[in-house]
């Protein structure tokens, strides 16, 4: 089976998560269920530059960006510029300066042609790097001034969890020299919480017909990348892990509409 007939099987479930972005005037912009939905379009655009970085000539990780970029762009404008908790209202300061500088170059990147030299990222990735460390804080100050009512948000989180180890197995591809024993340990035990939190959400929605549904997919999704990922860096498969990666994501996000 073709890695085409194989991705061809599964619907595109991220698109859910980025077209239910329609339905954001239903949560208030620094709501954690608000926030992570950030944190997930930016750990997805990170993923797909390290892809781009690793294959430039490649059209796909290109048109991820693209699909991505202008959602992730509304969203982050949309933040309120102030807060009356001092933390959240300086990152919020910093989110808003830094990242239309962020965008522009972004934007400049992804209108590159594939057949120009690949440009120097490391300074790009770092910067989103910390922008993603600054939307985690602001989502924790935000369920910390309100706990409470954050079930759901365990699925998203195991969502983000599964991008973030996506992401990062396809930043190891990317490095010049084979990733260190530490490195190569930090991928394996991002893949056994993975695991451990997919067998706990098996066994707690056995009996909710939509949950177990969608648990089902998402293992299925994953079923197709973890024992190459378990195996890294022999033979390594980053476009694999970048498609189906994806579709894990889509199905566990999924959850937080009908589970609350």
């Amino acid at each position: 089976m073709t890695i085409h007939t194989s991705i061809c099987r599964f619907l595109p479930v991220f698109m859910v998560l980025l077209t239910s972005f329609v339905h954001a005037s239903e949560e208030t912009a620094l709501s954690a269920k608000s926030l992570i939905k950030q944190e997930l379009l930016l750990n997805n655009l990170i993923t797909h530059l390290h892809f781009l970085k690793l294959d430039f000539q490649n059209a796909t990780p290109r048109e991820k960006l693209l699909e991505t970029l202008p959602q992730l762009n509304q969203r982050l404008r949309a933040l309120p510029s102030t807060s009356t908790h001092l933390e959240s209202r300086q990152l919020l300061t910093s989110i808003h300066a830094r990242w239309p500088l962020i965008y522009k170059h972004l934007q400049w990147l992804i209108q590159l042609q594939p057949e120009e030299k690949v440009p120097k990222l490391h300074l790009l990735t770092q910067a989103l790097a910390k922008l993603d460390r600054q939307l985690l804080v602001l989502r924790q100050l935000s369920m910390a001034q309100a706990p409470g009512g954050y079930q759901n948000i365990r699925y998203a989180e195991h969502a983000l969890m599964m991008q973030k180890l996506a992401r990062e197995y396809i930043r190891l591809n990317t490095l010049p020299a084979s990733p260190s024993a530490s490195q190569q340990q930090q991928l394996q035990n991002m893949v056994s919480q993975f695991e451990q939190r997919m067998d706990t959400l098996k066994q707690d929605f056995q009996k909710h017909p939509h949950a177990r549904a969608a648990t089902r997919k998402a293992h299925m999704a994953w079923q197709f990348i973890a024992h190459s990922v378990r195996r890294y860096p022999t033979q390594p498969v980053p476009a694999m892990v970048a498609y189906y990666s994806d579709e894990v994501v889509g199905q566990l996000f999924s959850m937080t509409y009908f589970l609350h």
